[in-house]
C-alpha cells in the first residue's frame, strides 16, 4: 500500500502515531520514504504546520541523517524547507539538523525580517540562533554558517550568536567573563569567543539584550500557536 495524503495528515498526530494503526503508518512511510517526501514537496492541503510536521515525521523514520539530507534535498524545494523552518521559529526541528546551510540560513533571515510591522529585529535572530546553536551545532558545517554575513549591519551569524549568549547567560568571572561551557555549547571556542564578545558594535549589544530576546521568543511561541505548530521552546538559554 503506496503513501498517500492521508498518512501525510496522520504525522501531524504525534498521539495517533503511538496507536497500532499509527505505527502501520510510518511503517509505512518507512518503506517509502520518497514518496512521503515527493507528497510534501509537490503541494498538498496540508496547512504549514501540517507540513513541518509531517516532514519531521518522516525524517524521523529514515532513521539516518545522511540519507534523509539527500532524499529532503531531492524533493522539497529550499523555499519549502525554509518556510517550514521559519514556522518552528528558535524551536529545533528534525529538518534543522539536516537541511543544507544556506537553506538553514535563508529561514533565519526571513524570520529576522517578519516582524508584524516588517521591521527588522536582531533580538528574534539572536533568539533563534541560540536556540538552534544549542542543539545543531555539531553539524559538519558549522563554521560554514558561522562565518556567513548576516542580512544588514555586517554582523556574521558567530557576532550575533556571541551576542545572543552575553544576553542570556550570567558572568562568573571575576572580569565579567562567561563561563567557557557556554561557549563551547553553542559550537564556540571560549577564549575567541570572549575577545570577540569585547569587539561587538555597542549598537548590536544595545539591540541583543535579555530582555529582547525574552519578548522574542515569546512572539516566536505565540507565532507557532498561531501557525498549529507546539509553542515550548525546544534548546533555550535555560538549557545552558
Amino acid at each position: 500500500m503506496s503513501v498517500d495524503e492521508q498518512d501525510l495528515k496522520a504525522l501531524t498526530d504525534d498521539a495517533f502515531l503511538r496507536t497500532p494503526a499509527g505505527s502501520a503508518v510510518m511503517l509505512r512511510v518507512k518503506d517509502d520514504p520518497s514518496t512521503a517526501l515527493k507528497l510534501i514537496g509537490g503541494g498538498t492541503s496540508l496547512t504549514l504546520a501540517q507540513g513541518a510536521r509531517a516532514l519531521d515525521n518522516i525524517i524521523g523514520s529514515i532513521g539516518d541523517d545522511e540519507t534523509a539530507k539527500v532524499l529532503v534535498a531531492q524533493h522539497v524545494t529550499p523555499e519549502a524547507q525554509a518556510e517550514f523552518l521559519a514556522g518552528w521559529g528558535d524551536r529545533v526541528s528534525a529538518l534543522s539538523v539536516i537541511a543544507q546551510a544556506d537553506t538553514l540560513m535563508f529561514a533565519i533571515h526571513s524570520i529576522y525580517c517578519g516582524d508584524a510591522d516588517g521591521e527588522n529585529d536582531l533580538a528574534m535572530a539572536a533568539a533563534v540562533i541560540h536556540s538552534l546553536a544549542l542543539r545543531i551545532h555539531d553539524r559538519s558545517d558549522w563554521a560554514e554558517i558561522l562565518d556567513h554575513e548576516f542580512a544588514g549591519g555586517g554582523y556574521t551569524f558567530s557576532d550575533i550568536l556571541i551576542a545572543a549568549v552575553a544576553a542570556e547567560v550570567e558572568p562568573t568571572g571575576e572580569d565579567g567573563s562567561l563561563p567557557p561551557d557556554a561557549w563551547v555549547n553553542v559550537g564556540l571556542d571560549p577564549d575567541e569567543a570572549q575577545e570577540r564578545l569585547l569587539d561587538l558594535p555597542v549598537d548590536l549589544l544595545n539591540e541583543v539584550t535579555s530582555i529582547g530576546v525574552l519578548k522574542a521568543r515569546v512572539q516566536l511561541a505565540a507565532s507557532r500557536v498561531a501557525h498549529g505548530l507546539p509553542s515550548a521552546v525546544r534548546g533555550s538559554a535555560e538549557d545552558v
